[in-house]
Order: C-alpha cells, then structure tokens, then sequence
C-alpha cells in the first residue's frame, strides 16, 4: 500500500517537473538561389552561380527559457551561421564575396544568456547592436535581396563591428504602447592602455502604432587594436501602411576618427500583389570628401508557399560615378565592382525555408 501510495506521488508530482525545466527550441533558416551576377569589369566577369543567403543569411540554433517565477524567467539563445550551397559553416566575420568559402561554425551570429521579466530583458554576451535591428524594418529586404542598403555596417576601421558586439550587456524594454528602446554597453576588455579601446556603447528608440513606425539610433564606438580613434554611427527611418503598400525610408551615417564618413539613404516599397509581395527600393552612398558615389537599385518579388516557405526572385543593379566601387548586396552575399566606375548587377531565383 505504501508503495502504490509512493507511486502515485511521484506521478502526480511529474507534470510540476516538467513545467520547471528549460523550454528549449531548435530554429533555422535556408535560403538558396540559382543567380546570375556581372562584376562588369574590363573583359568579362559574368557567372551563373548557386548563392547561398540572398535573400536572408543562414542560420541554425537553439534557444530557450526556464520560468523563475514571480514574473522572472532565464534566457538563453545561440545562433551560427552556414552555407546552404556546400554545406560549410559561415562565421560573420567570414569573407561575403560569392565565391568565398565558409569560415567554420561557430556561435558569433548570437550567443547570450540572461534574464527577462517586468523590467524588460538583459542578456550578457554577443548581439546584434542596438540600431541595426530596427534600421532592417525600414530597409526593404529588412537587410536582405540584391539592393539593400548594408554598405554602412561594415565600414570604417571597426569593420563589422557595426552589426554586432561582443562581450556585451544587451538590454531591450518592454512595450510602452508602441515605445520601446534597445541599449547596450560593450567593453574591449583591455587592462593595458588606451583602455577605452574595443569599447562600444549605442541606444535606440522606436515606434510601432497602426500604420505608421520610426526609430533613431546612436552607436559609439571605440576602434579595437590599441587605438585612440572611434568611429560614430546614428540614423533613423520611418515607415508608413498604405493600403496594400508599406513605404519605408532609412538613413545611416557612419563617420570614422581620420577616414571617410560613409551616408547610405535608402527609400523602398512593400506592396502586396498576387498572394505576394513585390518590393521595390533604390538607395544612395556618398562618401564625403571624396567624389565616389554610388546608386543601387533592387525589384523583388516574393511567394510564400507556405507558413515556413517561400520562392522568390529579385535582382539588382549598382551605378557608380566614375570614382565609386561600391558592391552590389544582399543579405550575405555581394558582387563587387570590377573596376571603378564598375556598374554590377545580379539576378536571383531561390527558395527560403524557415523551421
């Protein structure tokens, strides 16, 4: 009797387990396309290639959550990057022309632990910076498809480092009827100095009511390597429902200590169209100081299949002035100008899978 009484304890008490434990997610995103790209450079440089990441970057991971109580909960989540069309992992750091090769898996797309609650959420470790995020909502392919306006992420002596920050406390607030911030505080760990060196720090508003969002952005960061320069980095957009159509319109300024600041301004359209969505966007980049300019233009059409799947294809094309050699983008991808003056174009037809 006792016995049963002790198993039927030990029953009853297994869903309460349960509830306790992690919930934990495995997630990912492919995204492939047959493409055709002209670097435009003096005797040729036209291919046909398999492109992996045009329309969005490749991802796989796992993330989770465990209930605390009283309103708290931990957190965790970790993301890494590969290449659909052989099979290789892809850091972020890696190269992005399209014939490069993967530089191995890893987690530097995401790797955070922390805690959510009433306050908002703090993750410690490595995320996107606050501004990129919201700048993709006003960016046509949200930072993806041949045309969108990326060039400003990576430039200046901190590369990359516009995207994400590493070593990193990460903080997003709740929802205050459409208001929300990003912030966050980066150290370069140096103990030698300049000690300020590696240092980041940004924050970003936003809004999201009816028809209508805008964000503003702020980064500060101080470039790595033992240097005493920074690079700043502040824009902002807004969008705006129309009916079937969503407009949208962005800005990035990313000026260097003693290199040339960089003003990307993109204007773009979401328009609802056949059981999809065609997009339309043309951006300009003018480095200050210097004569090279360039104009990019992207047309997208997009087809979901279903909940998780999606075809699409979408080209684009990137006129520079005499002087500019900015490479055509997409989401992971990009065809570079052969020359100065180069004028490159590319066009994808693929598929993406969300799971």
């Amino acid at each position: 009797m006792k016995k049963s009484l002790l198993a039927v304890a030990i029953v009853a008490a297994l869903p309460a387990v349960a509830q306790a434990q992690t919930n934990v997610t495995m997630f990912g995103l492919l995204d492939a396309s047959l493409a055709s790209t002209n670097r435009k450079a003096p005797g040729g440089t036209s291919a046909v290639q398999l492109l992996s990441g045009v329309a969005a970057t490749n991802r796989w991971g796992v993330r989770g959550s465990e209930d605390l109580g009283g309103g708290l909960s931990a957190q965790f989540w970790l993301e890494g990057g590969l290449n659909v069309d052989d099979g290789t992992g892809k850091s972020p750091a890696a190269a992005t022309t399209p014939a490069s090769g993967g530089g191995g898996f890893d987690f530097t797309r995401r790797a955070l632990v922390g805690l959510g609650g009433g306050f908002g959420t703090i993750m410690l470790g490595r995320d996107y910076t606050p501004g990129f995020i919201p700048s993709a909502s006003t960016d046509y392919g949200g930072y993806g498809l041949w045309g969108t306006n990326l060039a400003n992420w990576t430039s200046g002596a901190n590369g990359a480092n516009g995207i994400r920050w590493s070593n990193g406390i990460h903080y997003q607030s709740p929802n205050w009827g459409g208001f929300s911030v990003r912030a966050a505080y980066a150290t370069g760990e140096r103990d030698a100095a300049p000690k300020s060196s590696g240092n980041n720090m940004g924050i970003a508003f936003s809004y999201a009511g009816g028809p209508f969002g805008a964000h503003l952005f702020f980064h500060d960061m101080k470039d790595p390597g033992g240097l005493t320069t920074k690079t700043k980095q502040n824009g902002g957009g807004f969008s705006f429902q129309a009916g079937p159509a969503k407009l949208m319109v962005g800005v990035v300024n990313t000026d260097p200590d003693g290199a040339v600041k960089l003003t990307g301004v993109n204007v773009g359209a979401q328009i609802a169209l056949g059981g999809g969505t065609l997009g339309i966007q043309g951006h300009r980049l003018k480095e200050t100081s210097i004569t090279a300019q360039g104009t990019a233009v992207g047309v997208s059409y997009t087809r979901p299949l279903s909940k998780r799947t999606d075809w699409y294809v979408n080209g684009g094309r990137m006129n520079n002035n005499a002087a500019g050699s900015f490479a055509l983008r997409a989401s992971d991808v990009q065809v570079a100008a052969g020359a100065a003056g180069s004028d490159p174009t590319a066009f994808s037809i693929g598929v993406l899978h969300r799971f």
